[in-house]
């Protein structure tokens, strides 16, 4: 089962995140292979960090903040030093991040709700 949740949260981040980025022009070739490979990278790294290390911790949500802006700070130093510093590129980092994020949990809570589908 947490192989399953593994590759369907680093799914969901990449579809979204690279349709956001499609909405605001960022469709060369180049640009969605960074986008995917990036995504897949930092959200498997997170969830992997956050699962073996935390997910019992009390603080569990503080460190998954502070690995969520590791990301964000990674992904946005990735994408602008493909696209030549191109400084639009961080808040859409970030907001792409967000959308993706908060797009996960909806889909895990109706998961929850409707079918009783837990991640871990």
């Amino acid at each position: 089962m947490i192989f399953f949740t593994f590759f369907f949260n680093s799914f969901l981040t990449v579809v979204i995140e690279t349709l956001f980025f499609m909405c605001f022009g960022y469709r060369s070739k180049k640009f969605i292979i960074t986008c995917v490979f990036a995504n897949i990278f930092t959200n498997l790294s997170l969830n992997l960090i956050l699962y073996f290390f935390f997910l019992n911790n009390p603080n569990y949500y503080i460190y998954l903040c502070i690995f969520e802006l590791i990301v964000i700070i990674i992904e946005a130093t990735v994408y602008m030093i493909f696209n030549k510093k191109d400084y639009k590129l961080i808040p859409l980092t970030l907001s792409s991040n967000a959308l993706s994020f908060l797009l996960g949990l909806l889909v895990y809570y109706i998961l929850y709700t409707f079918f009783n589908f837990s991640p871990f």
